[in-house]
């Protein structure tokens, strides 16, 4: 059987030469990693590089994964693959985080009703979560760039309100090269959020609106109508 007639590529895993692999992004394609580097592993190899991507996410200190590691991956990953995956997403974490704002900032350029109501419900969820925590406990800096990747987010959104006359105001985000930041700090980046929602004066975009279609020539109210009502519908979920 020619397997280039069925359309299979062979793509050995690089830890146990396995025939079939997958790409695992070292920094995670969901955080801004699609176009950051990968590595060809197998899926039970995939498996392992995923763990050790979701414990460095929380902020598990590197001798702690590497003793996970010793204990319950085998040998030959952890001679190829573990020191590389550790070491590349550490050193990819400021690239990645940037772009995760990127495509939030994307995402709600072009859909802004969706980047506000879902920073509404991130900050109502994490203050929940801070309620339910010992005062001393850290957040992970994973959680603390979603923070501030929503912040750039309705910031972006913002801009489409000024854009209707409704005056807002920008918030800078921090930066931080820790594993862990503190619940002041986790604190601070959700009060940013729920101020720039606060701030939105929803009477003065319905005011925009109703003015902007006042102006609108008759003879082309009916096609600008549905713009209208979405505008109005973006105004009234930021009540």
């Amino acid at each position: 059987m020619n397997l280039s007639t069925l359309n299979i590529s062979v793509t050995p895993c690089v830890v146990c030469d396995y025939a079939f692999s997958d790409k695992h992004h070292i920094w995670p394609q969901a955080k801004g990693g699609k176009s950051l580097p990968t590595i060809l592993l197998c899926p039970n190899h995939h498996r392992f590089a995923n763990l050790i991507q979701a414990m460095l996410l929380r902020g598990m200190e590197r001798e702690q994964i590497e003793a996970f590691a010793q204990k319950y991956f085998d040998t030959a990953f952890n001679a190829t693959a573990l020191a590389l995956l550790i070491t590349e997403q550490e050193r990819l974490g400021a690239y990645g985080w940037a772009a995760y704002s990127a495509q939030k900032e994307r995402e709600a350029r072009s859909d802004p009703q969706t980047a506000l109501s879902t920073a509404e419900v991130f900050v109502r969820e994490q203050f929940a979560r801070l309620a339910h925590m010992h005062p001393d406990e850290l957040i992970p800096m994973a959680d603390y760039q979603e923070a501030l990747a929503h912040i750039g987010a309705v910031n972006v959104a913002l801009d489409f309100l000024d854009s209707l006359g409704v005056s807002t105001y920008r918030i800078t985000q921090p930066q931080s090269s820790s594993a862990m930041v503190s619940q002041a700090e986790y604190r601070w980046a959700l009060e940013q959020i729920e101020s720039l929602l606060l701030l939105v004066d929803r009477e003065a975009l319905l005011d925009s609106i109703a003015f902007m279609l006042e102006q609108c020539p008759e003879d082309m109210r009916s096609q600008a109508a549905p713009a209208f009502d979405l505008l109005r519908t973006i105004a009234r979920t930021l009540a």
